[in-house]
């Protein structure tokens, strides 16, 4: 045997021993799980409050082609309240750029595709979108380039 394979085999066996106090030191303890600060429910909010957080947590981004749709981005999905029968969703562009966007919606769907709903045009918007109560889905959003020769590349939250 050459010495490259010695040298190769001996790293292949000593690897997983050097590894071995790195795992160790990145695994919590058995106590860290009842340190971990407890998120205030969101069962004692408001209806309004409610669907702001679940928007808020619901993010992502999307980007559009001169005076085209852009790819439908599908990044995650909410849970609306039993009560709730609109989603709201907020977008801007990207800070500091020439980029005019216009920005669609909707709650998805897999057996028959909604309608997308308009959420604004410009640098930043907002609007609700429909959305059936006490259900989970995935928001989708699509984005259009008013500039003829910039992208835009937009936020959604």
């Amino acid at each position: 045997m050459t010495d490259r394979v010695r040298n190769g085999r001996r790293f292949a066996i000593a690897a997983p021993l050097l590894l071995v106090p790195t795992l160790l030191a990145a695994a919590p303890t058995a106590g860290a799980a009842e340190q971990a600060p407890v998120a205030p429910a969101v069962a004692e909010a408001s209806a309004d409050q409610a669907a702001d957080v679940g928007a808020l947590r619901c993010s992502g981004k999307a980007v559009g082609l001169p005076f085209k749709w852009g790819k439908v981005s599908k990044t995650c999905s909410r849970t609306s309240a039993p009560t709730e029968k609109s989603m709201p969703v907020r977008w801007s562009v990207q800070s500091g750029t020439n980029q005019s966007a216009c920005v669609q919606a909707r709650m998805g769907d897999d057996r028959k595709p909604r309608e997308w709903q308009s959420v604004g045009c410009g640098k930043k918007g907002d609007g609700k979108i429909k959305w059936d109560p006490n259900t989970m889905s995935m928001l989708e959003v699509r984005v259009k380039s008013m500039s003829p020769v910039h992208i835009a590349t937009v936020s959604y939250y």
